[in-house]
């Protein structure tokens, strides 16, 4: 699998994390144009490892309805819809989000 984190953050699929459980499959992602700003990963550890997220965030994709808020929270709902996303390089606009500075504000 290819992706791109240019912009400094990984998107995911919850589908797509959950092939890297495959040994046959690896992941590729290019977070700038140099050689240091590719990483080929051989599994999920791997990847988060290099990841400089201090907390974990996803984005679902779904209506705003209660009870799509409680089949997400009770792993409930379609992987399609789920994002999960990581900071692969450092990019200060994300920080409040990815590194905790929602609780200090």
């Amino acid at each position: 699998m290819g992706r791109s984190a240019k912009s400094g953050l990984l998107y995911i699929t919850a589908r797509a994390w959950n092939r890297l459980d495959d040994n046959n499959t690896w992941l590729f992602v290019t977070s700038g144009k140099n050689e240091i700003d590719q990483h080929l990963f051989k599994n999920k550890q791997e990847v988060l490892d290099v990841s400089v997220t201090d907390f974990q965030v996803f984005r679902v994709e779904a209506e705003s309805k209660q009870e799509n808020i409680d089949n997400i929270l009770n792993g409930k709902f379609d992987l399609g819809s789920i994002w999960l996303i990581l900071k692969m390089k450092e990019n200060e606009k994300y920080n409040s989000i990815l590194e905790g500075g929602i609780r200090r504000k």
